[in-house]
């Protein structure tokens, strides 16, 4: 079973979750479902890298070493 990550709109603060395939790819951007705006994850107000990421995707997801 997949894990899903929430994630908060930095626009409009809707709550909603993304799968772990998706934040596993460098600079993927997240759209909002409800408002559509489009953001990079680290843009999240509750965004946090999840702790089983290796050392390479957090450079890759946070643009610095983890």
């Amino acid at each position: 079973m997949a894990r899903v990550y929430y994630l908060n709109c930095p626009k409009c603060d809707f709550r909603y979750y993304v799968g772990e395939p998706l934040i596993a790819i460098p600079d993927f951007p997240s759209q909002c479902p409800k408002c559509h705006h489009v953001f990079q994850l680290a843009e999240s107000p509750t965004w946090k890298l999840p702790a089983s990421a290796s050392g390479t995707m957090a450079t890759d997801l946070r643009g610095k070493p983890s």
